[in-house]
């Protein structure tokens, strides 16, 4: 309905238009740069190309370092894009772990981040 020129928004979108278009902006970034990143790394056998690779995945895990308000992606309410980016970033954290040996989201480096999944991981909410 929201994407379609509805008046209803769901609870898992924000009713403000600027907060709409923020969870749509992180849903494309999970998408179009953390994904790929992630599988490429993840998939990357080529000893060579392996510090390009982990650069573009911290390249892309910066953004949201950078650009998350918290406690949540969009402020202070649970939204589409925290639906879409937790089960990913479980993903991400375990299967780097297991297969590359790495601990991607080292709280020194990115405190917001590795705060931002206390919080949105914490149960019952990650949990159900």
């Amino acid at each position: 309905v929201e994407r379609f020129g509805g008046q209803q928004a769901s609870s898992l979108m924000p009713s403000q238009a600027d907060l709409r278009a923020r969870v749509r902006l992180w849903n494309a970034h999970l998408d179009s740069v953390l994904a790929p990143a992630q599988f490429t790394l993840l998939m990357n056998h080529e000893e060579e190309a392996e510090a390009q690779k982990l650069a573009a995945l911290y390249a892309a895990l910066d953004v949201y370092e950078q650009d998350l308000v918290g406690p949540y992606l969009v402020g202070d309410t649970f939204t589409l894009a925290d639906a879409a980016a937790l089960p990913f970033f479980e993903r991400l954290v375990i299967s780097l772990r297991h297969f590359k040996g790495l601990e991607p989201i080292e709280p020194k480096r990115y405190p917001r981040l590795a705060r931002y999944l206390d919080t949105a991981m914490a149960p019952p909410r990650f949990l159900s």
